[in-house]
C-alpha cells in the first residue's frame, strides 16, 4: 500500500466557533441561548509519495473574531516547513467561509471542489471579499461533479463526491492508511457525533434537507464498506482524541 501520512492543522476559536450540542450551529444573530459547546474548525495535511493535499483551508480572514495567527493553516504549515506553494491538491469539501478562507496563498495547486458549488460561488452564502480575492489570485480550479460517488485522486486517496446536502455541493475524501485504517474526512457532511443518530438530525445551516440525509447514510455505508471511521466536522469529543498539529500524525 502506498505510504500516506495525515495530521490536523488544528483551528479552534470561540464565538464564531460555538454549536449548540445538538450539531444545530449557533446562530450569532438571533440566538444567543441554548445549550451550547466549543467546536474545532481544522484543516487535514495528507503527505503523499505523489505530493501534498490539504483538505479544506481554514477561517476567512474577514470572520470575527478572527483567528489568532498561531492557529491559521499559514501558520501551521510553515512550522511544519511547507510553503503553501508546495501544495499539489486541495480538496475543499465546500466553499463556506470557515472551510476556504485560505484558498488564495495555494497558487500552485489544483484547487477541487464540486461543480455544484463553484457555480454558485456568487450567492450571497459565500463571502464575497474572499471569491475577489481567488479571482485576483487566478486559482487553479478542477470542479468536479457527481452525486454520491467515489472518485479517485491518487493511490491511497479517494473523493467522495456527494452533492447537496449542508452546501451547494459538498466533497468528503476516503483515505487508505495501512497501520491507522482507513479515515472518511467527512466536513460538514457530517457535522457532529450527534447527527448521525439514530434518527439522523440535520444540522441548523442547511440547503438541502434529503440531500443531506442521502449524503449522511452514503458516508455510513462507505464507512462500513471500507472499514473506515468518519471524522466529523466540528466534534470537539472526537477531534480531542486525535493527533492535531504540533503532536504527531497518523502513519
Amino acid at each position: 500500500m502506498t505510504e500516506i501520512g495525515v495530521g490536523f492543522l488544528a483551528e479552534i476559536g470561540s464565538l464564531h466557533y460555538t454549536a449548540h450540542s445538538d450539531g444545530k450551529p449557533f446562530d450569532l444573530n438571533n440566538n444567543h441561548e441554548g445549550n451550547l459547546t466549543a467546536i474545532p474548525v481544522y484543516s487535514c495535511l495528507i503527505e503523499h509519495p505523489d505530493g501534498l493535499v490539504l483538505f479544506d483551508a481554514g477561517v476567512s480572514v474577514y470572520s470575527y473574531p478572527p483567528v489568532p495567527e498561531e492557529q491559521t493553516p499559514l501558520y501551521c504549515l510553515r512550522k511544519l516547513g511547507v510553503d503553501p506553494g508546495d501544495i499539489r491538491y486541495a480538496v475543499c469539501s465546500h466553499l463556506h467561509f470557515d472551510h476556504s478562507g485560505y484558498l488564495k496563498y495555494l497558487q500552485n495547486a489544483k484547487i477541487i471542489v464540486h461543480a455544484n458549488e463553484f457555480n454558485n460561488i456568487h450567492n450571497e452564502m459565500y463571502d464575497q471579499k474572499d471569491v475577489a480575492e481567488w479571482t485576483a489570485a487566478g486559482l487553479n480550479w478542477q470542479p468536479v461533479s457527481g452525486r454520491l460517488e467515489i472518485k479517485g485522486l491518487l493511490p491511497g486517496i479517494e473523493i467522495i463526491a456527494l452533492g447537496p446536502g449542508h452546501s451547494f455541493g459538498m466533497l468528503a475524501l476516503l483515505v487508505r492508511l495501512a497501520g491507522s485504517g482507513n479515515i472518511i474526512l467527512a466536513a460538514d457532511a457530517v457535522y457532529c457525533r450527534e447527527n448521525v443518530g439514530p434518527p439522523v438530525a440535520p444540522p441548523g445551516i442547511i440547503y438541502d434537507t434529503g440531500g443531506y440525509i442521502k449524503s449522511l447514510e452514503f458516508l455510513l455505508q462507505t464507512a462500513k464498506d471500507n472499514n473506515a471511521q468518519i471524522w466529523y466536522g466540528h466534534d470537539m469529543e472526537q477531534f480531542n482524541t486525535l493527533f492535531q498539529y504540533g503532536n504527531g500524525c497518523y502513519e
